[in-house]
């Protein structure tokens, strides 16, 4: 590949296929001969060799089979979101020859982090399935999303998940980093109300910064143990559809606080325990916010907590439930424990 004046000579996504006596060369003889959000893949059981030749090139993802190599040359530079050897992601880093898939004494840089900014509607496609997203500044998933489980990095800013007034939304990536997570389902005049923000995935959120469910119910679906919500967190603003909802068992951090507030127009926000039991340092109850401990068989769900203040009141210790208390409805309770 040889062309000049940043021409690409494949723009798009670049298959090399081999086969048993039969090998495999794609030749780089200028810098910058794919387009940066290619994706190369090699094929089948034969040997092929991607030779850099001392040039440059960035390129999105490559996929080599383990008899693949890339000749990188003595001064060439590649560098890429992703690069998956035999099944297996390389790790972020950089990479010089005595690599069993790399020759050469240039350098091999995988690097999956996106810098983003702004609105994101489909930022599977726009960041990278794969990629990580990291922050440069207020940056928002919008309600196209539908799916997502890229890694999000914020770095100080204001991140919002934003479903469009209640479509679908899951999220099965992590946070990490600090500043603010935002939260917008539905409304409470929507039809689509009931259709939550779903927090999934196996691995645990690590943000350390507040998260805030403003609109709509957050559903906390990661497993039992797994920090869903892994700092301080608020709920309310919009409405009485606004709620978190609990799906399993220990899903909030023991550190985090826990604030239901009031909106003035249209009613109060809820914690939904779902016959699950959670632990965390404290609950704050405003106004007509209230803990709905049971789930659909009936089964009280339990919320420990470090302290406790209702309507502006902190209460002792001891076990709060329903009826005696107005802000607790279902057979569970609430129990503070200094």
């Amino acid at each position: 590949m040889n062309t000049a004046g940043g021409a690409t000579v494949f723009p798009g996504a670049v298959t090399l296929e081999t086969t048993d006596g039969l090998s495999a060369l794609l030749a780089w003889r200028a810098d910058e001969q794919l387009g940066d959000r290619t994706i190369l893949t090699v094929l089948g059981t034969g040997a092929a060799i991607l030779d850099i030749a001392g040039h440059r090139q960035h390129l999105e993802k490559i996929v080599l089979t383990q008899s693949a190599r890339i000749k990188i040359g003595k001064q060439g530079r590649l560098q890429l979101r992703q690069l998956v050897v035999g099944d297996a992601p390389v790790p972020r880093g950089t990479y010089t020859g005595g690599q069993p898939w790399l020759d050469g004494g240039g350098t091999v840089v995988v690097d999956p982090q996106v810098d983003v900014a702004g609105l994101y509607t489909g930022p599977n496609n726009q960041i990278g399935v794969g990629n990580v997203a990291n922050m440069t500044g207020d940056t928002t998933f919008g309600y196209v999303t539908r799916n997502c489980a890229i890694p999000v990095v914020n770095n100080g800013h204001i991140l919002t998940f934003d479903s469009g007034g209640g479509n679908e939304f899951n999220y099965t990536g992590t946070l990490s980093g600090t500043g603010q997570v935002w939260f917008r389902m539905g409304p409470g005049t929507t039809n689509l109300k009931d259709v939550p923000m779903r927090l999934g995935g196996s691995a645990p959120n690590t943000f350390s910064g507040g998260f805030h469910v403003k609109m709509g119910r957050v559903q906390l679906e990661k497993p039992e143990g797994v920090n869903a919500i892994s700092g301080d967190v608020t709920v309310g603003g919009k409405g009485f559809n606004d709620c978190l909802f609990w799906n399993t068992s220990d899903q909030v951090a023991d550190t985090a606080a826990i604030v239901l507030i009031e909106s003035a127009n249209a009613g109060a926000a809820c914690l939904a325990l779902n016959g699950c039991r959670e632990t965390v340092a404290s609950l704050t109850v405003e106004g007509a916010c209230r803990v709905l401990t049971d789930n659909k068989e009936g089964g009280g769900g339990v919320l420990t907590v470090k302290s406790l203040a209702v309507g502006g009141k902190a209460l002792p210790a001891g076990s709060y439930a329903a009826p005696a208390h107005h802000w607790i409805e279902g057979s569970g309770r609430v129990v503070v424990k200094p």
